[in-house]
């Protein structure tokens, strides 16, 4: 059939939402779905990746919603709001677009320019950054006959429980299993300087206050004490907008003298090369809705090590597929990975499992056909309407 979607992301950045809107396009492709996206303007890492994957996109002065106390933050924001609907607008009525996707929660741009269109509209929740009260307010405002409320996990969904929806469907991150998976040689050890034979702990992770990078550099601090030949590698950039964790953390890494156990190699594109590098994966986050770097590390069948927050739940069950632990703990983090150093044949078992899992409930074939099912159904309601 031939469809055409409208993702609209409010993040240029490459991030979860940004690789399930790609892999999924791609995916879709075979079945006559096109896929246009429009972003903010500018970081250019994830328009260089759709443009190489030949997906229409636009970049438009979209502005998200920031939380600041600077009151010039928030009438930028307002005056670029009518101006993004316009736009928004624009395209769908140029494009002859039949379904706006609308990717985050604390934007509304793309859900009303649906609405001024008249066009079917899937609003999908990615986190829990919309507070309550406002939830209670606007949901069942866009939750008409158009429109479709989609959660990342059930964790996101639980969240927002006390609100009457009528639809409750979710959509987990999807995980290409043949570009992630087990076996993928590089010569990064060369590339960072790590020895052969130094055990590799791991994480990926923009430096952000929800991914828990402090706790992951403190249990590192414990490890050290009893494995000396161990190395940690930090994946991630530290972002413009967060220059005052960024410094803390490198505080903390030079307080606690760890400076030669701890890599930083910031923003990286080879991350199934990075992820088969690692020994074990570690998932230290305060708060998360579905992490696809978690799913991706279990489907390259590392071990993990993850905190007991959010979807991570959904993903982790403990001590099948993988350790969980409580946030901001550390002490329990070390314990977990020491474990998994002392019993190798019970990491790989875990291992193991989680590829399995990946396979079954969150491979890219399961999620993207998912996808495909509800904008079928949205599109046979139009012909009932009609």
């Amino acid at each position: 059939m031939k469809l055409k979607v409208l993702n609209v992301l409010m993040d240029e950045r490459i991030g979860g939402p940004q690789l399930r809107v790609l892999k999924v396009a791609k995916y879709l492709s075979r079945y006559g779905i096109e896929t246009i996206v429009t972003i903010p303007k500018g970081d250019q890492n994830y328009a260089k990746l759709l443009q190489s994957s030949r997906i229409k996109y636009y970049e438009l002065p979209l502005e998200r919603i920031h939380r600041s106390k600077n009151p010039m933050v928030h009438i930028k924001w307002l005056f670029k709001f009518a101006p993004s609907i316009f736009l928004l607008s624009k395209i769908i009525k140029n494009e002859n677009i039949d379904i706006i996707h609308a990717n985050g929660s604390i934007h509304f741009q793309a859900n009303l320019a649906a609405f001024v269109c008249g066009k079917k509209l899937i609003w999908h929740i990615n986190d829990t950054h919309l507070p309550k009260v406002i939830a209670k307010i606007l949901f069942p405002f866009f939750q008409t006959r158009n429109t479709r409320i989609i959660f990342a996990s059930y964790a996101v969904h639980n969240y927002y429980k006390n609100i009457d929806l009528l639809s409750n469907y979710i959509l987990y991150a999807p995980v290409d299993t043949n570009e992630f998976k087990p076996g993928i040689k590089s010569n990064l050890r060369q590339q960072l300087g790590i020895n052969n034979n130094k055990k590799v702990i791991g994480m990926v992770g923009h430096v952000n206050y929800v991914k828990g990078h402090e706790y992951f550099i403190k249990a590192a601090s414990i490890i050290k004490n009893y494995y000396p030949n161990i190395v940690f590698v930090i994946v991630g950039e530290f972002l413009k907008t967060k220059r005052k964790l960024g410094r803390q953390i490198r505080d903390l890494v030079q307080r606690l003298k760890l400076s030669d156990k701890i890599i930083f190699t910031g923003r990286r594109m080879d991350i199934p090369a990075i992820l088969n590098m690692f020994d074990i994966y570690v998932c230290p986050s305060i708060s998360e809705a579905c992490p696809i770097t978690v799913l991706e590390a279990m489907a390259t069948a590392k071990p993990i090590v993850a905190t007991k927050v959010g979807g991570i739940l959904e993903q982790i069950d403990d001590r099948l597929n993988g350790i969980l632990v409580p946030p901001k703990s550390p002490e329990s983090i070390a314990d977990a990975i020491i474990y998994l150093l002392n019993n190798p044949k019970d990491a790989q078992r875990l291992g193991h499992n989680a590829r399995e899992k990946v396979k079954n409930v969150f491979s890219l074939e399961e999620i993207a056909n998912k996808h495909l099912q509800i904008y079928i159904e949205m599109c046979h309601e139009n012909k009932h309407e009609m």
